[in-house]
């Protein structure tokens, strides 16, 4: 009889340990799936902070130029066709782009370029601002769709 007990015993004591490690396997895994999608949370969100932390910087490196940008500089510029066209072409966008940049039309630009107007004080500004900046900052800009005056 003593022996059927230690067996009983035995066999108790193994079917609680089976038992509990299954329960234990089914909430780890319920914990695991959890933690990667905390994970994937977490990366998507790092990524948007990156793009974020871009957007402002490119955002500050324009607010400090218009800072810098006088009045005066922008009297001293000169806005012949040719330049107007030239920078165009040296940041790599059309005429409508530009146009959206500076917040007027495309006939706008387009007679600029011809040479048959002239920018008004707002668009000179914008321009001058936009001689100092690369063609990749520009880029962004035009991706965001903002304008630089």
């Amino acid at each position: 009889m003593v022996f059927a007990m230690a067996t009983l015993d035995t066999i108790l004591k193994k079917e609680i340990d089976r038992i509990s490690k299954r329960n234990v396997r089914r909430e780890l895994k319920a914990l695991m799936e959890t933690i990667r999608k905390q994970r994937a949370a977490i990366s998507l969100l790092k990524k948007q902070f990156a793009e974020l932390k871009k957007q402002s910087a490119l955002t500050n490196t324009i607010k400090k130029r218009e800072v810098v940008l006088s009045d005066n500089a922008v009297k001293k510029a000169r806005f012949s066709p040719i330049l107007i066209k030239k920078l165009r072409k040296k940041l790599k966008i059309t005429q409508n782009s530009l146009a959206k940049l500076l917040g007027v039309s495309l006939g706008a630009v387009a007679t600029w370029e011809s040479g048959k107007t002239k920018p008004n004080t707002k668009s000179r500004k914008g321009i001058v601002m936009l001689r100092t900046l690369s063609a990749a900052a520009v880029k962004k800009l035009v991706e965001q769709k903002k304008t630089v005056v």
